[in-house]
């Protein structure tokens, strides 16, 4: 008998879960396309309106995270006066 963790290669687990996804989902999987075709298209940002948009879009998360923070009655590591 065979330990599953152990002795079966990631690949031979790649295929046992996808055929078995495919028949809980009820799919016959000659019928199925996957299209697996990624590249690096780089990181960061293209100019500065992106930048900009990212910067404001932390800010307001940030913004949020402390509003709920405090409205629950926390300091954030703010000293009592």
């Amino acid at each position: 008998m065979r330990d599953t963790t152990s002795s079966f290669s990631t690949e031979e687990r790649r295929t046992f879960r996808t055929l078995e996804m495919f028949e809980r989902l009820e799919l016959d999987p000659a019928a199925v396309v996957v299209v697996n075709d990624w590249q690096y298209a780089g990181s960061g940002h293209d100019n500065d309106a992106e930048r900009e948009l990212a910067a404001s879009i932390a800010e307001r998360v940030r913004a949020q995270r402390l509003r709920k923070y405090e409205q629950e009655g926390g300091s954030h590591g703010r000293q009592a006066a």
